[in-house]
């Protein structure tokens, strides 16, 4: 039986018309050895249409280790997509009308969220200002354990 150990990388290829990568590392492997504690990992392009994993990134999630008698894969829900928006504490979000802006700045009125610009500058450095985690998940990925490049779909070749 094949083992799963810490450090090991895996990978999902996923797309309708074109081809996608997504990787992760294996940060923790549970007592039982039958789930995985993962962190995903950005990808690096070789050639002109493959790609190799680079470095961890964002939240740690656990996915269920599927053992067979040649393979082992990962399976669960994992974290898609993983940002950020930009956000005020002072900001209620039962009532945006009692928002008053901690540096005086009227145009700030009424907003939770900035996307850059003039608005976004003006409160950095604000302590009232901080990220807000935003995450996305998908379902039921099935890992397979990385081995070589990978063959991804080059970019403005698919949708």
């Amino acid at each position: 039986m094949a083992s799963v150990k810490v450090g090991d990388v895996f990978y999902e290829s996923w797309g309708y018309d074109q081809t996608n990568i997504d990787f992760l590392e294996v940060v923790e492997v549970s007592p039982s050895g039958k789930s995985v504690v993962c962190q995903m990992v950005g990808k690096t392009g070789v050639g002109e249409d493959h790609v190799i994993p680079s470095q961890r990134y964002g939240v740690k999630f656990r996915l269920l280790v599927r053992e067979g008698s040649r393979s082992v894969s990962l399976r669960g829900s994992y974290p898609f997509c993983q940002s950020a928006f930009p956000s005020c504490r002072l900001f209620s979000k039962e009532d945006s009308r009692s928002f008053v802006c901690a540096q005086g700045l009227p145009e700030m009125e009424s907003y939770r969220f900035w996307d850059g610009g003039k608005r976004r500058s003006w409160c950095q450095g604000c302590p009232n200002y901080y990220d807000e985690p935003q995450i996305s998940f998908r379902n039921d990925g099935g890992f397979s354990r990385y081995e070589k490049p990978l063959y991804e779909t080059p970019l403005g070749w698919g949708h």
